[in-house]
C-alpha cells in the first residue's frame, strides 16, 4: 500500500505548482483523497494537468475537458482574426497601389479641370 502511496504522490508532484499543496500523511497510511478533493487548488491543478489521475482520485475529469474545448475555440478565434488581419492588409496594399498609380497620373487624367 506504501509504495501505491509513493508512486501517487510523486506523480502529483510531477504536476507543476501542486507540491506545495498535498496533504501531508503519515507513513503506512493510504491517501486521503477526500483532503485532495477539498482542497480546490489542488484538485484543479490535477483535472487540468492529467484527467486520468483526476479520476482515480475522484475529482471531476470533465474540467480537463472542458478547459480543452476551451483552447480550442481561442485558437480558432485567434485564426479567424489572422485570416481577417491578412485580408484587411491585402486590401489596404490595394487601396494604395490604386493611389499611387492615381497619383502618376497627369492632373488632366485624374479628371481634374484646370480652371
Amino acid at each position: 500500500m506504501e509504495t501505491v502511496a509513493r508512486r501517487l504522490e510523486a506523480r502529483i508532484e510531477q504536476i507543476p505548482g501542486a507540491k506545495g499543496f498535498l496533504p501531508g500523511r503519515k507513513y503506512g497510511t493510504p491517501v486521503n483523497f477526500k483532503a485532495i478533493q477539498e482542497n480546490l487548488t489542488l484538485a484543479t491543478l490535477i483535472s487540468r494537468s492529467d484527467a486520468a489521475l483526476a479520476h482515480y482520485c475522484g475529482l471531476d475529469a470533465s474540467v480537463k475537458h472542458r478547459i480543452d474545448e476551451q483552447r480550442e475555440v481561442q485558437n480558432m478565434r485567434a485564426e479567424a482574426l489572422r485570416m481577417q488581419t491578412e485580408q484587411l492588409a491585402a486590401r489596404n496594399r490595394q487601396a494604395r497601389q490604386d493611389r499611387e498609380a492615381r497619383q502618376s497620373l497627369a492632373s488632366w487624367q485624374r479628371g481634374y479641370r484646370s480652371v
